[in-house]
């Protein structure tokens, strides 16, 4: 398994699939990876398939950015713009909080791994946590 800090690139055979979760049998043993209940359309996984995955290291699991099955071409989990490998700056996180439909209301709150904001959605003044892969309400 390579990595650098959070960023992880490894190999293996899928032993289970639970949802958009699944567990990859590596050299190194086995972890659990994430692709995001958006990317479960995108991606057929079967147990025994052989995929390379690429993504951030988390204390239970990897979130998986891009996958690829069988030596396939990479697959993206993610919309392009929410890769761990951009800088996740003020005005990424403010476009993607736009995109879902929320409109910024004063100053967003830079925090280590997202955003904080006051916003709008609708006619609901809301408090949101703008993380690369969504929002959050709170």
């Amino acid at each position: 398994m390579k990595h650098d800090d959070a960023h992880v690139q490894t190999s293996g055979t899928v032993t289970d699939i639970f949802g958009h979760r699944f567990v990859l049998e590596t050299k190194e043993g086995k972890v659990l990876a994430d692709i995001g209940p958006k990317a479960v359309d995108k991606v057929s996984l079967k147990t025994g398939m052989k995929v390379d995955i690429e993504g951030e290291r988390k204390p239970s699991e990897i979130k998986v950015v891009r996958i690829s099955i069988s030596e396939a071409e990479p697959i993206s989990t993610q919309h392009d713009d929410k890769h761990f490998d951009t800088e996740w700056t003020a005005d990424r996180a403010k476009a993607l909080a736009e995109a879902e439909g929320y409109s910024i209301i004063g100053e967003m709150e830079a925090k280590k791994k997202h955003f904080e904001a006051k916003a709008n959605k609708g006619s609901h003044k809301l408090e949101i946590h703008i993380h690369r892969d969504g929002v959050r309400e709170h």
